[in-house]
């Protein structure tokens, strides 16, 4: 078995990019509730809002729109985000200037019916498949999804991110063009 090592560097950017999506996030939402760490990393909520604090949500930032990654399993085998006690999964994209909200159960019943159970052994073929990093030692099972797949979900709302943080990115942002990971076909999604 080989051995993935990922940088610190790399780390530590990914997790100041997912801290810097949690601070958006709670600047539109600021009467949510900051989780604990073990009730983040074992029940993967990041917030709680409604009236008694018991909707949770957990935050995903700066997906690319081709490959937004719905996790399975973490990297330790257990449940990963898709199966955690969040009521709702929010994903910002890059090149966008929001968050796309939805009931993370309304997309694992969809991953159900439209992700194959084939695995590959690479994370750019695992578009409706599934990709694990077994040969080097991780236990974590995903997929990876189109910001046009996620279109399909009833639940899906977009929220804007607050003035101040539209302005500091150079204005709105609600339309991002890609290439379709498996045909290569130019694909231009507007927010609704």
């Amino acid at each position: 078995m080989s051995t993935l090592k990922v940088s610190d560097y790399k780390k530590k950017k990914s997790w100041a990019n997912g801290m810097e999506s949690e601070e958006r996030w709670l600047r539109i939402h600021p009467e949510a509730e900051k989780t604990d760490y073990k009730t983040d990393r074992f029940r993967h909520v990041d917030f709680w809002h409604g009236p008694d604090q018991t909707e949770g949500v957990d935050v995903k930032g700066n997906k690319p729109p081709e490959a937004i990654c719905l996790e399975f399993k973490n990297v330790a085998g257990e449940k990963g985000w898709m199966h955690g006690d969040a009521k709702f999964i929010a994903v910002e994209v890059l090149g966008l200037t929001g968050f796309f909200r939805f009931e993370r159960q309304e997309c694992l019943n969809w991953c159900k019916a439209f992700v194959s159970k084939e695995h590959v052994s690479k994370y750019s073929l695992c578009h409706h498949k599934l990709y694990t990093r077994s040969k080097w030692g991780k236990k974590d099972v995903v997929t990876s999804v189109t910001l046009h797949d996620l279109s399909d979900l009833a639940t899906l709302t977009y929220i804007p991110w607050n003035e101040e943080d539209i302005t500091k990115a150079g204005g709105a942002k609600t339309s991002v063009k890609y290439n379709h990971p498996i045909t290569g076909e130019v694909m231009i999604f507007t927010v609704p």
